[in-house]
């Protein structure tokens, strides 16, 4: 059983063994996001970009799925409906 889990460093394809923190990063407008974990070394030319920056809210998360609605039959509609 893990007692701790501890995020290592992908900078260098794993050389680099410390713990770290991930980060992820999109153009406004994209789908998806890179994501990627450095530790705080291989972060600082990352967080001085970061700092040059603005703070503005995240964009919301897009809805995961559509809701069932049941669909009401109006006296406009009834004659739509289909018989059983």
């Amino acid at each position: 059983m893990a007692r701790e889990t501890m995020t290592l460093c992908d900078f260098d394809q794993g050389a680099c063994r410390r713990v770290a923190d991930t980060y992820r990063l999109w153009r406004d407008g994209d789908k998806q996001a890179s994501a990627i974990d450095l530790c705080e070394e291989h972060a600082a030319p990352l967080l001085a970009v970061m700092q040059a920056g603005t703070l503005v809210d995240l964009p919301t998360k897009p809805r995961a799925r559509m809701d069932v609605t049941k669909l009401v039959t109006t006296p406009k509609t009834a004659h739509l409906k289909k018989e059983k």
